[in-house]
């Protein structure tokens, strides 16, 4: 499992309106953008290190109520063994759009993220 895992949950769901830490200016509803934000490293009895686990961020906006698209990525997170909460829904003002923010974790091999 890797960063890219997530990445391939989101397409799954949302075809190509997913970011990397960052939206494309054409998109106005129903994108989402995810993000590493921290970094473990477990290590084994004889201090080596046995895996990486990546931790981030998924921010979904949406204008639609109740978009079932919210319970699609949850779903694909599941399938995928992907380790997630929803930490936050609001509305933003700003876009006028409802935004999801889902913290996730992978647990990648030694010293790999990507």
């Amino acid at each position: 499992m890797s960063v890219q895992t997530i990445r391939d949950v989101l397409i799954s769901v949302l075809g190509d309106k997913v970011g990397h830490y960052q939206a494309r200016k054409e998109w106005n509803d129903k994108y989402a953008i995810f993000g590493e934000t921290s970094a473990t490293t477990e290590l084994s009895a004889d201090d080596r290190e046995t895996e990486t686990v990546i931790a981030g961020e998924i921010f979904y906006y949406t204008s639609e109520e109740y978009d079932s698209n919210v319970n699609a990525i949850c779903e694909a997170l599941a399938r995928a063994e992907v380790s997630y909460s929803i930490v936050t829904i609001g509305w933003e003002q700003e876009n006028r759009q409802i935004s999801y923010q889902i913290h996730w974790e992978v647990a990648c091999g030694a010293g790999e993220i990507y």
